[in-house]
């Protein structure tokens, strides 16, 4: 869920997840990138939740993201 810390109010929620949800940060500008058990790293829109891309590492596998705010990139591992 995106969560306006001001008012406490659910700004969006960002369904598409089969699994738990490992990591999720703010990627350049109104961007968030998510990543989890299912293999799976998602981009979504910051503003109104819509996903905007999903990147797959395959079954069983668990998705860690990092990325580095001075470059316009992100990376994700995949390992068992």
């Amino acid at each position: 869920m995106l969560i306006d810390v001001d008012t406490f109010r659910i700004v969006a929620r960002l369904n598409g997840h089969t699994g738990q949800v490992l990591s999720a940060r703010w990627v350049s500008g109104p961007r968030v990138l998510t990543a989890g058990t299912d293999g799976t790293a998602k981009l979504w829109d910051g503003v109104t939740g819509r996903l905007l891309q999903t990147f797959s590492g395959g079954p069983g596998f668990s998705a860690i993201r990092c990325s580095c705010p001075a470059w316009s990139y992100a990376a994700t591992l995949t390992a068992c």
